[in-house]
């Protein structure tokens, strides 16, 4: 009996000083959680006192200050010593006095280091806790609380004013909020700090979009394009500010003086001509471009307006045949091309004033499937019919973006036409070599 008393209170021993062992480090394991907790959430609450950042350039500053201070003191121990050979002057040394001056100067050295290093704790200090507010701002703005955003991340660049994501951040809650003229404001900070960040170009561009600061949105597109040339965002904006560059024909909403304002047309003449057959009422008169009507209620309009509707019409097809500028951007060239589709002629004269080194520039990862057989066709027509020369052509074409898989693609037709332009460069004078390299290119 005694025997199995001794083993049960052995057992209770034992499970007893089992369970303290799992409470205290239950314990242990919830005192780490809570230091750790107490740690973000002094982190995390930021009182205004922390806010406020420090002087601008006060580190600089001090710095400079210092260091003013050393070379102002090595100058005066340059002019105070004293030359070996004044016996009189070492008669009056001061040793004692002289190493007091050593320990201050080392005590003042000491003092600025100190505030050296705390003012540079406390700037990386405020810039985690800004980096906080920027994650903090991200969830409100995911969250759809775009006011809570714009202050987390106004209070994120009080406390690290050199951070560019920052203001491009605040920047897009104050679109979401249709705030145009601040959030152009906060892209142009950022821009300032970092002229290479592209989400601020595309931020920007869009508030001036709504600005109607159509000019200046579309260099931020074009910019963002230089910088990202696969930004599918900039391409989007480009071509909706480009069908929105386009005049607007309301003919129905304008009177006759208020069109001829409006259109501020540089060829006089033609508009001459069409007041005259206005006048005289001319029925019979030849439509080279028809408007597509907005609605059935533009078209009637059209349609009762008569010969006067549609001699404005010749005239704007007339405009529309003005030639482009040499490119600078693929999107550009891209654009041009399509809106010369019509015009051959324009097309020949475009591609002539082109630099043909510049397609390995503009195209250098991709080209527009469409736009390369097209050019082969210029290129076999308007200029083998003018006797132009057609090889650098060629010859840089063959080094723009996934070129074999256009050439793979190539119809009938299209080969068609290659083959008369390799034909032709045979013909054209450059040596063999040359020639074999550039059938080479195309598999000829």
């Amino acid at each position: 009996m005694n025997l199995e008393n001794t083993i049960n209170v052995q057992n209770q021993i034992r499970e007893n000083s089992e369970d303290l062992q799992n409470f205290l480090k239950d314990m242990d394991i919830w005192e780490t959680d809570m230091k750790r907790r107490e740690e973000e959430r002094k982190l995390l609450q930021v009182s205004d006192e922390q806010v406020i950042p420090p002087i601008r350039n006060s580190l600089s500053r001090s710095k400079k200050k210092s260091r003013r201070l050393k070379v102002k003191k090595e100058d005066d121990a340059k002019e105070e010593r004293i030359s070996s050979y004044n016996y009189k002057a070492w008669e009056h040394y001061d040793a004692d006095l002289e190493l007091k001056k050593l320990d201050e100067e080392k005590k003042e050295s000491s003092d600025s280091e100190s505030t050296d290093s705390e003012e540079q704790l406390t700037i990386q200090k405020n810039k985690q806790l800004a980096i906080i507010k920027k994650d903090k701002g991200n969830e409100l703005f995911k969250a759809g609380n775009y006011d809570s955003a714009i202050n987390t991340y106004t209070v994120g660049m009080q406390l690290d004013p050199e951070n560019a994501i920052l203001p491009a951040n605040r920047a897009m809650a104050f679109l979401r909020k249709d705030q145009f003229q601040a959030a152009e404001d906060d892209c142009t900070l950022c821009l300032s700090l970092d002229p290479s960040y592209v989400k601020a170009y595309l931020r920007r561009g869009t508030a001036r979009k709504a600005l109607e600061k159509f000019d200046l949105a579309r260099n931020d597109f074009l910019k963002a394009l230089e910088l990202q040339p696969d930004s599918k965002h900039a391409l989007q904006e480009l071509e909706k500010l480009n069908k929105e560059s386009f005049t607007k024909l309301e003919v129905s909403n304008y009177s006759h003086d208020e069109f001829k304002e409006g259109l501020k047309i540089e060829n006089k003449s033609l508009l001459n001509t069409v007041e005259q057959n206005h006048n005289e009422k001319s029925s019979s008169i030849k439509v080279s471009k028809t408007v597509k009507p907005h609605d059935s209620s533009h078209s009637k309009h059209v349609e009762g307006n008569g010969v006067y509707s549609n001699e404005l019409e010749n005239i704007i097809a007339k405009l529309e045949q003005k030639l482009p500028p040499v490119p600078t951007a693929s999107y550009q060239f891209l654009t041009d091309w399509k809106k010369l589709s019509k015009y051959p002629e324009l097309k020949y004269q475009y591609l002539k004033q082109f630099p043909p080194e510049k397609f390995s520039k503009l195209f250098k990862h991709y080209m527009e499937p469409e736009i390369f057989p097209e050019i082969l066709s210029t290129l076999s027509s308007s200029f083998i019919d003018n006797g132009d020369d057609i090889v650098p052509y060629m010859m840089h074409l063959a080094s723009v973006g996934r070129f074999n898989t256009m050439l793979m693609f190539l119809t009938d037709p299209e080969k068609k036409d290659l083959r008369k332009l390799l034909s032709y460069a045979e013909m054209s004078g450059y040596p063999p070599e040359e020639v074999e390299a550039l059938l080479k290119l195309y598999k000829i």
